[in-house]
């Protein structure tokens, strides 16, 4: 629990705050005394980060009421949470329980049901991979049409001055 804690107040100071990971994990590693744990914040805080531009927008999907200006601590909960759930793949009942343990150690026990449900949810449904556009193409395209090439102009990048369609 004490993990999934130092967790959301890291990725709260990063996201929320702009403070840098680094210098946060700095001051949260040294309280935990073993290893593992050491590990499993680093690992939790760097996947959240990692996958938030995709944890993000189905939380606030999946949320009726847009999250408040002070609920950033209870959103990179949700984000550790989800990390856990997704990337790092620890089993569901251990992420799903520390994580509404450690809502309740965040002093906010009467949001612990919806971080439950929101955990659950994200289990039950995954997340989509975001759709990446296709890259832009690069030189010519003066007279490009919808028929394709063959009503494409040919540009003529070996001469000495610039072409009209200013591709070069």
């Amino acid at each position: 629990m004490q993990v999934r804690l130092l967790a959301a107040q890291v990725l709260d100071a990063v996201v929320h705050r702009g403070r840098s990971l680094k210098s946060e994990l700095a001051g949260a590693l040294p309280r935990l005394s073993d290893a593992r744990d050491r590990a499993l914040l680093e690992a939790i805080a760097f996947t959240a980060l990692r996958g938030r531009h995709r944890y993000m927008p189905a939380l606030r999907g999946w949320l009726q009421k847009p999250p408040g200006a002070n609920d950033g601590p209870l959103l990179a909960l949700l984000l550790a949470g989800c990390a856990q759930l997704d990337a790092l793949q620890l089993p569901a009942h251990a992420a799903l329980d520390a994580t509404v343990e450690a809502t309740r150690a965040l002093g906010r026990p009467h949001q612990a049901g919806l971080v439950n449900a929101l955990l659950r949810r994200a289990q039950r449904e995954g997340f989509r991979r975001p759709i990446r556009p296709r890259p832009y193409r690069t030189g010519c395209v003066a007279g490009s049409s919808p028929r394709g090439r063959r009503r494409r102009p040919r540009c003529s990048r070996r001469a000495r001055r610039r072409p009209r369609c200013g591709c070069g």
